[in-house]
């Protein structure tokens, strides 16, 4: 199983992979959650309100090789600068365990004794992830009609959808929430596009706005955003343009869900499928 982390300005620690290896991978599953409770004295038992999570917390033993002592020096440097960067900028990296990845800081390294003979080191990581789910995504891609088997610089359509379409422009597919809540999701759309919407399971996703051509616009439920990216890079917040009689943050609804819109514009939906521990 790949462990590795990617911090918040793209550089990676493996740590599945010599010079570094994990002692116990299992350190990172198992799951725990909070509970708001109430007690009925007169019953003999406690009721539960809703549990809940806050942060998540776990370490993390490593063992770090070298074959010379400046080796083992520069892993360590390197370590804590990869690290270290992002408690800086208070901004997470992410730690992948296989598909899953959990938004964190690599916030405590207590070495161990080191082993002059050898050049080997035990090294205890403290993960600290604010947001306490482990995240796997899934994407799916759509196609304006009219551009199956052309060249797009955006996206290629992953199959073929068996369905016929009317003379007017119309587009059809599905996405697949796998979990059995409604999860967070980003949706791309991709220009040229004038107030565009999109029907998922039939709840609308709109913003009227106008994207041009080689612009995009986000709409991301996570972080409750739409932002319209022009051509030469510039970011435009277009909150306030969002659809008000039905809300473009509501999460995907669990299991298929049918995607409709005029099919005159190109869209990417990332699921991001929250797991209280890493999929085995």
């Amino acid at each position: 199983m790949d462990i590795y982390y990617v911090n918040s300005k793209g550089s990676r620690i493996d740590f599945s992979e010599w010079p570094i290896a994990v002692e116990d991978v299992t350190q990172l599953f198992g799951r725990d959650w909070d509970s708001r409770e109430k007690a009925n004295k007169q019953r003999n038992r406690t009721r539960v309100s809703y549990f809940y999570r806050t942060s998540y917390q776990k370490k993390l033993d490593i063992m770090i090789f070298a074959d010379s002592e400046n080796e083992y020096k520069e892993l360590m440097n390197s370590l804590n600068e990869i690290t270290d960067i992002d408690i800086i900028n208070n901004q997470p990296g992410k730690l992948y365990v296989g598909d899953s990845y959990l938004e964190c800081y690599i916030r405590d390294t207590d070495p161990g004794k080191y082993e002059e003979l050898f050049y080997e080191i035990e090294n205890t990581l403290t993960i600290f992830a604010p947001y306490p789910f482990w995240i796997n995504e899934s994407t799916f891609e759509f196609e304006k009609i009219g551009q199956t088997g052309a060249s797009s610089e955006y996206l290629n359509f992953p199959y073929n959808f068996p369905y016929n379409f009317t003379p007017a422009l119309s587009g059809f597919g599905t996405i697949r929430n796998s979990l059995r809540v409604p999860c967070d999701f980003q949706m791309i759309i991709f220009g040229p596009a004038v107030s565009p919407s999109v029907l998922v399971n039939g709840h609308t996703y709109a913003v009227d706005t106008t994207i041009m051509d080689n612009e995009y616009l986000t709409i991301d439920s996570r972080y409750n955003t739409v932002v319209k990216t022009e051509k030469d890079g510039t970011k435009t917040n277009e909150y306030d343009k969002r659809g008000k009689t039905e809300s473009v943050f509501e999460k995907i609804q669990a299991g298929e869900s049918t995607v409709v819109w005029n099919g005159s514009f190109g869209i990417q939906i990332t699921l991001f499928e929250g797991r209280s521990e890493a999929k085995w």
